[in-house]
């Protein structure tokens, strides 16, 4: 038999049920009576009050990560948008092309006439292949030297590249008096 007790339920209240029959017998009249029976059983803190504060409290916490990370990843975005002409007012340049005993020494001059900071830049010197009656860009290029990050806007630098005399020499095929020069900023 089920002894029944009626309490009056308050926050601190732990609901408790107890059997005067064996679990074999409860199974067996479930069978019987063909009905099911649903047991909750619940532990909370003896303190409701304080318990809702610390969820509270971890949501909030949540919440105010989640915004200062906003924050910090729009506070520091730049805010200047990079335009068409600002890349056209970096200007490359061929200053000077001066033969020496072992190859080809060209001598580029980078001018950052923008408004913006450029990074970092990569400049490279490429030979045309020579077709009948026109040129067509080469895949193969040599990297300009001295070349360095935050070149502000105004300043000027003056790169290098070394061509050696084995990768054109006897070689028909390519223009070393009109090089391509290439920049990837």
């Amino acid at each position: 038999m089920i002894e029944n007790q009626v309490h009056q339920l308050t926050p601190h209240s732990r609901i408790s049920l107890s059997l005067s029959r064996s679990p074999e017998e409860y199974e067996a009249e479930k069978k019987i009576q063909g009905t099911t029976h649903h047991y909750l059983t619940t532990s909370q803190p003896d303190n409701i009050f304080f318990g809702g504060i610390q969820e509270v409290g971890r949501k909030l916490f949540f919440i105010f990560i989640v915004i200062l990370c906003l924050i910090t990843i729009v506070s520091c975005s730049n805010n200047k948008e990079v335009t068409s002409e600002d890349i056209a007012n970096i200007r490359l340049e061929l200053k000077e092309q001066k033969e020496e005993l072992n190859g080809i020494l060209y001598t580029l001059r980078l001018q950052n006439k923008s408004r913006q900071i450029i990074v970092q830049n990569n400049v490279y010197l490429s030979f045309p292949i020579k077709v009948v009656n026109e040129t067509r860009g080469n895949d193969f290029k040599i990297e300009a030297k001295n070349n360095k990050l935050n070149i502000k806007p105004g300043e000027e630098l003056l790169l290098t590249v070394f061509t050696p005399k084995e990768m054109y020499k006897g070689n028909n095929n390519i223009d070393i008096t009109e090089p391509d020069i290439v920049r990837d900023i």
